[in-house]
This record gives structure tokens, C-alpha cells and sequence, in this order.
């Protein structure tokens, strides 16, 4: 990488938990709504490819300091020229997407690390029905772009409150995509709402369904799909889970290890593995600590998880190999970890 891409990027030399493994160049900015901006980026090193991602990954980019933040691709699999996410400015957030809302132009480098995939694409499925709320379709059209790619019978819902609000709007219409999309738009109408319990209350036996968007929605979309296969329902928060409960009565002091230097730590209750390796110089990554973004996902040598992220599958769960360092404890009075 040229010394004099590395000195444009604000803060490139401050220490930082994230491994830098890529530097990406803003190729692109346009508003999808108003709230709602896109930007392409392109490898800051010209003529050089970009890695290949999954239908419904994501790269985690650094916005300022040490303020790091996740977003999915929305272009289409295969692609090795550009990226393209697209950022909801949260005026009740934690300020990552107000920055980069603010900050973000043309021609600046920034640093990402990535992509990574916590909500794959089964491409094995005979049909597949999509549901995306607000910007939650980020991931959601990359995978229908994947399906559309690969001949798999599929179909999206997509929900805002008005074509004025619906990011890619023109993307899709003026696409072959906009045959399988039905919008669903509720601003100003009575029972204007996806009626998710009709929808998926006759399910095909090799159908799949993928949501992403509202925790509400996401809630309909589990409760109508109780009956169905756990292994076709896949589902991807942009938040906490209100309901999880992180700190539970009963909870009780375990250790963890570190499988490479044989170092153990006392994790009392309260207290999550995140932050006692931290306080005892284990760097690991994290991003929203919270269980939902997958970013401190530790391989388990031994012992017994006890999950209380949002992420992992329940087959993934049933196994015990990964655990999500942030918010999950053990069932175990030892953990071993691959770290």
C-alpha cells in the first residue's frame, strides 16, 4: 500500500482491537432517501480486485478513531470491482452513521475489515421468500440478486412507509428484479402491513425464508414460522434483542482459559468474558456488545457455552463451537478458548 494513501486516512495509526485488513476508496455517493445514503467503494489500491463475498455479508469499517461499525453489501455476489452498503442516518444511534453521513466524500480512503457472513444464503433451497423492513433490505437484495443469479425461485417483501422512503426503490423497479418484489407500503393507510402469518402459514417443503429489519417484524416472522424446520428460518437483527436477557438471576462465577498460553481468568456474574479478558490484555474484536453483530464469535476448545447472542444458529449452538464473547456465559465451570 503507498505511504501516501495511509496518510489520508483519518487516524490510521492510532491502536486499535480491529485488524485493518483492507483500505477502500468512496467511489460513489448518492442519497436513497432522505435519510438514507449509499456509497460504492472501491479497492484504494487501483486495479486491484476486491475479495469475493456471500449473499448477506457484511464489512465492518472504521468511522473515526475507534469507532467502528458494520454493514452489509447490497450489490451482487460475485463482484469484485466495488462494494456497496448503504447507511440509515439514526438520529437516536451512537453517532457512527451521523458521522459518516456528515463526513464521507468522494475520493476519501477508509479502512474496513471484512467481508464476513453471519446471515448466509442457502443456496440449496428450492424457493425462497424474502422479507426486508426499511434498511434492513441491505442484505436482503444482495441475496435476491444471488437468487436471481443462480435460477432459484424466490420472492421479496419489502416494507417502508413510502416509495419515499424506500431505499433502491429505482434499483429494483427498473430491473428484471422488480417481477418478484411486492412493496408494501403503510404511511397514511389503515392495514397497510404485511400480513406475515397468511403469508407463511402454508409452507413448501423445500421453501426457505430470510428476514431483516424491525425487531417487531423480525418477532412475526418467528412466530408464524414456530412449526417450520429450524434450519429453513434464518433472520438477522440490526440491534439488541430487547428480549434477550443478558444478566440473569442465578448466574454464577466460571473461568476461561486461553487455549495458546494456558492463562486463566475468573468470570464472575455481572461481568461478561469480553470485558475480563480486555481488563487482563486479551484483545479480541467487538463491535456492538450486544450479541448481535457477531464481531467477538470465539472458536470453544472445551466446556459448555451458555448462548445469549442473537446470532448463532440453534444448530450452531447445539455444536458449542463458537460463543459470543460479549454476552454469553458457561454452563461449564471452564471454557477453553481458541484464542
Amino acid at each position: 500500500m503507498d505511504e501516501d494513501i495511509i496518510a489520508k486516512v483519518e487516524g490510521a495509526s492510532e491502536a486499535t482491537e480491529e485488524p485493518i485488513v483492507m483500505y477502500l476508496k468512496i467511489s460513489n455517493v448518492s442519497d436513497e432517501t432522505a435519510s438514507i445514503r449509499s456509497y460504492s467503494l472501491v479497492n484504494a489500491s487501483a486495479g486491484v480486485p476486491l475479495p469475493e463475498f456471500s449473499a448477506g455479508s457484511h464489512i465492518i469499517v472504521r468511522v473515526t478513531g475507534s469507532i467502528w461499525r458494520q454493514y452489509s453489501l447490497v450489490n451482487t455476489p460475485g463482484l469484485s470491482d466495488h462494494y456497496l452498503i448503504s447507511v440509515l442516518r439514526e438520529q437516536e444511534g451512537r453517532g457512527g452513521s451521523q458521522w459518516i453521513h456528515e463526513n464521507w466524500k468522494v475520493g476519501d480512503i477508509i479502512e474496513t475489515d471484512g467481508p464476513a457472513n453471519n446471515f448466509k444464503l442457502d443456496e440449496s433451497a428450492g424457493r425462497v421468500i424474502l422479507i426486508a423492513g426499511g434498511i434492513g433490505i441491505t442484505p436482503i437484495l444482495s441475496m435476491a440478486r444471488r437468487l436471481q443469479q443462480i435460477g432459484t425461485e424466490y420472492h421479496l417483501y419489502y416494507c417502508a412507509r413510502s416509495v419515499e422512503e424506500t431505499a433502491h426503490y429505482a434499483a429494483i423497479v427498473n430491473s428484471t428484479l422488480g417481477r418478484n418484489v411486492t412493496f408494501i407500503h403503510n404511511k397514511g393507510t389503515k392495514g397497510g402491513r404485511l400480513d406475515v402469518s397468511g403469508l407463511l402459514s402454508d409452507r413448501k417443503e423445500d421453501c426457505h425464508v430470510y428476514v431483516c429489519g424491525p425487531h417487531g417484524l423480525v418477532e412475526a416472522v418467528k412466530g408464524a414460522t414456530r412449526g417450520w424446520p429450524p434450519e429453513t428460518v434464518h433472520y438477522e437483527l440490526f440491534g439488541a434483542d430487547p428480549s434477550a436477557i443478558r444478566c440473569r438471576e442465578g448466574d454464577s462465577e466460571f473461568t476461561v482459559t486461553i487455549g495458546s498460553t494456558g492463562e486463566s481468568f475468573a468470570v464472575p456474574a455481572g461481568r461478561s468474558i469480553l470485558r475480563v479478558l480486555a481488563d487482563n490484555g486479551v484483545k479480541v474484536s467487538k463491535l456492538c456488545e450486544e450479541g448481535y453483530c457477531g464481531s467477538c464469535l470465539t472458536p470453544v476448545v472445551s466446556g459448555k457455552p451458555d448462548h445469549r447472542d442473537s446470532v448463532l444458529t440453534q444448530a450452531e449452538r447445539n455444536s458449542g463451537e463458537l460463543i459470543a464473547l460479549c454476552c454469553s456465559r458457561a454452563e461449564s465451570e471452564n471454557l477453553i478458548l481458541d484464542l
